[in-house]
């Protein structure tokens, strides 16, 4: 689990800033037992480059472990690429 030195919170409990350097989010109820997400910002050669750090758990002890690895990662993987590929897209900057 990552632990997160951010700066700032907001009103939301479960959303803290950093800006304009990061920005976590936490999900503190079902499905995941833990859900933490970090996207962490930096400039480099004059443009936005963004990282994402994800930590979950799923419930259900050995039996959540096995899905995490056979199923959980690259569901999460595929979802965070394209939701980041939306995100360019939007903003209309290059792949």
């Amino acid at each position: 689990m990552h632990d997160f030195l951010l700066a700032a919170a907001t009103d939301d409990p479960n959303l803290y800033i950093d800006a304009p350097h990061r920005y976590a989010d936490e999900q503190v109820c079902d499905p995941f037992v833990t859900f933490h997400h970090e996207h962490l910002l930096e400039e480099l050669d004059g443009r936005t480059h963004m990282q994402d750090r994800l930590t979950f758990a799923a419930p259900f002890g050995p039996l959540g472990r096995l899905v995490e690895e056979l199923v959980l990662r690259s569901y999460v993987q595929r979802s965070l690429e394209e939701r980041n590929a939306a995100l360019v897209h939007t903003i209309g900057g290059e792949d």
